[in-house]
This record gives C-alpha cells, sequence and structure tokens, in this order.
C-alpha cells in the first residue's frame, strides 16, 4: 500500500497539478485524521481534487493556503454543512433547490428562470398548458396549422379554442386543454377560451390512463354548431428523457443539483457500484409489528461492513401513524396544545431502533424521511408537502449523523442518475376523480403499445396490474404529480410536482401491493407496504437494478 504522501503526488500527476511540499503535507495530515481503509482514502483523494478544480480553475499552482481552503470545503462536505444534506453520493433536492423551468413564449424553446420569483395558480397552470402543447407539437402527432401534408399523413392539427369558429364541420382537429365537469357538463379551457364538449356513442375515451377535473387533455373531434364533437379523449404524450434532453443540452438542470462536471459525474457514478437506496413505505411507527420489523431489518444491516453501510441510504416514507396525526385544515401550525407530541414520541422510536441495533449505521449511513398525506408537517394540507418540521425529529436527528428532512414528492439525485419519490394513494384518488363524469361508457377494450410494460408480482391479478399502469401512464403524460385542479397546491412551488424532464427511476408509494411497469424508459417502482407486509425495495442506482423484497 502506497504511503499518504506518494499517493497524493500520484493524484496530482493524473490531475496535471503541481503541489507544493507544505500542501503536500497538509493533505497527508488530512488524510490520516480520516484514515478509515484504503478506498475510503481515495474517494477524499478524488474529492479534494474536485474541490481543487472548482477552486483553482486554470491555475495548476497548489499552495498551503489553496490546500487550507480546500480541505476546510471537504470538511464541511464531511459534516454536512455544505451544499446539499446527505452523503457524497445521493443528494436530497430541497424545494428551493428545484429548477423553475418553462416555455418561452417567442421560442418555443425551454428555460430555468429564477427562484425567487413566485408565481400564482393562473400562471401555473398557464405554464402546464404550455409544457403540454410543446410535447404535442415534438411528438410527431400533431400540427400547428392546416395544410396538406397534416391531412396526407394522418397527423391533427392542434388549434386553440379561439379558432375553432368558420371551421369546415366535417374536418377533424385536436384542441388541448383542462378538463373541467360541471353539472354534469365537460368543457375544455385553454389559455383563450372554453368550449363544451359533446360526447356520442362513437367517442372513445383512452383506456390506458385515469381522467379527472383540471386533467390537461387532447381532445380530438369535430366543431359542430358551436359545439365540440368528441371523437377521443387522450392525454398529451410524454416525451422520453433522451429527446428532451437532447433538444435542451447538457447544460441546463432542468432537475436540480445537476453535476458542474456530468461527463466526471457519470465516470464516478459509475464507480459506485455498492451504493444502495433502501426506500420503506407506510412505517407505522405506532404499531409494534412494524418496530419488530425494523429492529430485525436493522440487526440485519449491522452485519454489513462499515465501508458498506457508508454506501447506504435509508429512505422511510409515511405515514409514521397508522393513526392520522394532521389537523386537517391547510395552513395550520402545530403548537403545545395540539397532539403534535405523538409525532415526536413516533419519531424517537425510530431513532432508538437504528441506535440500538445498527449502531454503525447510525454513524455512517445517510437516513432521510419523507412525509405521507397524514403525518405533520410545517405547513399543513398542501401540495407538495413540506419537510417534517424538525422539532419532531429530534430524536432521529441525535441518533444518527445523516438526516434529511425532505419535502413529499422527494427528488433524489446520484450524480448523473434521477430519482422522484412520491408518497400517496394515487390509485384511489385516481379512482374517485373518475366518479365525477362516466368516462368508462366511452372506453372500449382496445389493445394498443400504449400501455407500459408491466412487471408485478406472479400473484397479481391483471385487472390490478392494468391498474397501475394506468397510474404511471397518467403521471408521466401529466407530466405532473397532482394533476387535478381539486388540489390545494401551493403554487409557489407547483414546479416540485411538475415533471419537465422525465426522470431515471420514478417511486409510486401507493397504499398497494408492490408492483413495477416501465414507460417511456423510466423505472416506475411501488415499494408495497411495509407496515403491512413487510416489503421494501433495494435499489442500485449505479446500474439501476431495483429489487423488491420482502422481511422475512
Amino acid at each position: 500500500m502506497k504511503e499518504p504522501k506518494d499517493e497524493i503526488r500520484s493524484f496530482a500527476q493524473v490531475y496535471k497539478y503541481n503541489l507544493k511540499p507544505l500542501a503536500v503535507d497538509r493533505f497527508a495530515a488530512f488524510l490520516k485524521k480520516y484514515d478509515t481503509g484504503e478506498k475510503y482514502r481515495r474517494d477524499l483523494l478524488r474529492d479534494l481534487f474536485n474541490l481543487i478544480r472548482e477552486q483553482c480553475c486554470e491555475n495548476r499552482l497548489v499552495d498551503e493556503l489553496k490546500a487550507d481552503a480546500v480541505i476546510s470545503l471537504q470538511e464541511a462536505k464531511i459534516k454536512g454543512c455544505l451544499g446539499a444534506e446527505g452523503s457524497s453520493s445521493v443528494q436530497v433536492v430541497s424545494l428551493d433547490a428545484v429548477p423553475r423551468v418553462f416555455v418561452d413564449e417567442v421560442s418555443n424553446d425551454l428555460r430555468v428562470g429564477s427562484s425567487s420569483t413566485a408565481l400564482n395558480r393562473l400562471q401555473c397552470l398557464n405554464q402546464r398548458y404550455a409544457l403540454a402543447r410543446r410535447r404535442c407539437l415534438r411528438c410527431g402527432l400533431y400540427q400547428k396549422s392546416v395544410d396538406q401534408r397534416a391531412l396526407q399523413d394522418g397527423s391533427l392539427v392542434l388549434l386553440p379554442t379561439s379558432a375553432l369558429e368558420g371551421l369546415d364541420s366535417n374536418l377533424q382537429i385536436a384542441v388541448l386543454g383542462l378538463l373541467v365537469v360541471r353539472d354534469d357538463e365537460v368543457f375544455l379551457e385553454d389559455l383563450r377560451g372554453k368550449v363544451k364538449l359533446k360526447f356520442s356513442e362513437q367517442s372513445r375515451v383512452t383506456q390506458h390512463c385515469f381522467l379527472g377535473n383540471g386533467f390537461m387533455a387532447v381532445v380530438s373531434g369535430f366543431w359542430v354548431n358551436s359545439f365540440l364533437q368528441v371523437a377521443r379523449v387522450d392525454l398529451p404524450p410524454a416525451e422520453r428523457r433522451e429527446v428532451t434532453l437532447r433538444d435542451v443540452g447538457p447544460s441546463m438542470d432542468l432537475f436540480g443539483l445537476a453535476p458542474q462536471y456530468p461527463m466526471e459525474a457519470l465516470r464516478e457514478e459509475r464507480t459506485r457500484v455498492q451504493s444502495v437506496i433502501i426506500v420503506m413505505a407506510h412505517v407505522h411507527l405506532d404499531k409494534a409489528g412494524t418496530m419488530n420489523k425494523l429492529a430485525r431489518f436493522f440487526e440485519r444491516m449491522q452485519g454489513l461492513s462499515e465501508s458498506d453501510l457508508r454506501e447506504v441510504t435509508f429512505v422511510f416514507t409515511g405515514d409514521f401513524s397508522s393513526v392520522p396525526l394532521h389537523f386537517g385544515d391547510a395552513s395550520h401550525l402545530p403548537d403545545i396544545f395540539d397532539n403534535s407530541d405523538r409525532m415526536q414520541v413516533l419519531l424517537d422510536g425510530l431513532g432508538r431502533c437504528i441506535a440500538v441495533n445498527a449502531p454503525t449505521a447510525a454513524q455512517y449511513s445517510h437516513f432521510v424521511l419523507i412525509p405521507g398525506p397524514s403525518d405533520m408537517t410545517a405547513l399543513q394540507g398542501f401540495q407538495p408537502q413540506t419537510p417534517i418540521a424538525a422539532h419532531f425529529a429530534k430524536g432521529v436527528q441525535s441518533r444518527t449523523k445523516k438526516l434529511t428532512l425532505a419535502p413529499n414528492p422527494c427528488r433524489l439525485r446520484f450524480h448523473t442518475h434521477e430519482v422522484i419519490i412520491a408518497r400517496r394513494n394515487f390509485l384511489r384518488d385516481f379512482q374517485h376523480g373518475e366518479s365525477l363524469y362516466p368516462w368508462d361508457r366511452y372506453r372500449a377494450r382496445e389493445h394498443t403499445d400504449a400501455a407500459p410494460n408491466q412487471g408485478a408480482p406472479s400473484g397479481a391479478e391483471s385487472v390490478t396490474t392494468t391498474s397501475f399502469e394506468r397510474v404511471t401512464k397518467t403521471v408521466l403524460d401529466e407530466a405532473h404529480l397532482s394533476p387535478s385542479i381539486d388540489e390545494v397546491v401551493l403554487w409557489k412551488v407547483d414546479d416540485a410536482l411538475r415533471i419537465p424532464v422525465l426522470p431515471h427511476t420514478m417511486l409510486l408509494c401507493d397504499s398497494t401491493e408492490q408492483w413495477e411497469c416501465h414507460y417511456k424508459g423510466v423505472h416506475v417502482v411501488n415499494p408495497g407496504s411495509f407496515a403491512v407486509g413487510g416489503t421494501f425495495l433495494w435499489y442500485t442506482p449505479a446500474d439501476g437494478q431495483c429489487s423488491l423484497s420482502k422481511l422475512e
């Protein structure tokens, strides 16, 4: 094994830096302070030289002052005081760090604006429309204007509501807008107006997704007597990740916390084959059975080596109580007169369980807490959910070294790999949203390639699996995690609910059994309920492998 100073000089030669002797001494002392093994020392050196490149730019000479500055930055990262919270591999994107992605009205290109500019409800809905229209015009199914080529290749002209008057009633067109159900009637609204939809026995509604009040939809049909006679209702098509990124370029961050040097981040990502993200949903801490399962799980985790546990991120999603704890009214702040101390007691129990059964994990692993719909947060009743109030998590924070209180939905970044985790009863909520109008009356039993590719446990019934696939297609086609206008949305952070670019992996933590499917290149997984079945997800982001597991 090389001496630390020899290894430092070797790294300097590879990175093409000239280190003064005192700088080498400083780095050697730093490595000795954190000397826990050859692999970890090499990781520290890589981090140090990456920081040198960021701080020193083109200056290839590093003296002791620059070395001290870089060491201070690296120590801050180790202690969790710099940048995104968490380990060096997995980062949690806070609500403030989510980019504000919008469509330029002139060029129709994607842009990233300042996150300090708060948008209101109308502006957010307008941007949802603009993003959906952009996808429609890029997919090849729709054209901007009526021409002979459009008629010949089978594509439809996509028109605003204001351009429908005077059209030939025999010309089939498409209109994009918000579906609005009111008094048993359905309207389609866009930026310029509103039209009433007229359904007939020949009308068809896609069976591969859900529809609801305020969902963005593409309605094709004929303009007859001031009504849009419906031929078909679809959702605006999702766009594959690689297509979006090829259009905007590699320098634009559409997700949050994008690495400054993507190619180097990708190389580092591929070397981190030991990194694991373990996701547990519905961790009911008030149930003795759940706590017993957690104790057995962490006893097994304690059997892993220290170096392995450094690479593990544990993600727990609520609800953390089987009995709802929140107050039900929006914008309610907890105080000492409420039953809010129960949440703190439950999380204290989680902290003790980790510390007693897996002390090594408590010391070296990264823990992430994501609230469920019924959990108590600093601001109640809104989507997205803000993180659990820090006051409630003191017991976990005091017993673990790396804890992140994340919002719901939560974005995780692993170098270039992007993951979205959302905890919600998607299937139940979408089914309830469809009850406002008898959409099933216009659904035919059709078989196309539009449905996602399933991958569910062998015991799952096909009808249930189809429902999961519909949830997947609805979320990704809508490019939004709360597409209904009936949701109580915190509009200033609506960007956290939007999906302007598809992630590599999406975890929809529904209150149903485990399932997984693929759609438009996205691996969509539900880890199941840990409280009910002891199920969880073992995920290695370096290769994108998901293992739906169960505690025996």
